[in-house]
């Protein structure tokens, strides 16, 4: 499946997806579909393994369900939504993991002490006033961030 730069740019920013991601997308759409009328149900998940996503079963048959899929997922855009969802789902499940490491009840709450220390030491730190400013916002009245939470509002940011 040939998509034009303009397409690819406007899924992109449709989708929010690297123009890369889109084109990716497109090539396996192409191959799982060739000879039918789009991709089978029974293959969407191979689809999504192939393009570095590890679906839960369950999520996929959600996610057809959803679009009103019968047997296949006749449309890119479809297979573009699809991909998305799974991605952000992913995207999800590995920001709630790497808080699990500051968790150390293993509660579902961090510090916000320690947290405002992480964002100002850690990988590429956050400035004092930057990292104080996202504390504020998701710290709950006891002081402690329920890590969950923050990552809602990081999807929001992104």
């Amino acid at each position: 499946m040939e998509l034009s730069d303009d397409l690819v740019y406007a899924f992109s920013k449709k989708y929010s997806l690297t123009e890369d991601e889109v084109e990716d997308c497109a090539d396996v759409f192409k191959l799982l579909s060739q000879g039918q009328i789009g991709v089978p149900n029974r293959e969407v998940k191979g689809a999504l393994q192939l393009l570095k996503q590890n679906p839960r079963d369950a999520a996929v048959e959600e996610l057809l369900e959803e679009i009103g899929s019968s047997g296949s997922i006749a449309d890119f855009e479809s297979f573009l939504y699809i991909f998305r969802s799974i991605k952000e789902e992913t995207s999800e499940a590995e920001l709630l993991d790497s808080f699990k490491i500051f968790d150390r009840k293993g509660d579902g709450y961090i510090d916000s002490e320690d947290f405002l220390l992480n964002l100002t030491t850690l990988g590429e730190p956050l400035t004092e006033r930057q990292a104080q400013q996202i504390v504020d916002e998701v710290t709950q009245a006891d002081g402690r961030i329920r890590y969950a939470d923050f990552v809602k509002v990081m999807q929001r940011w992104h």
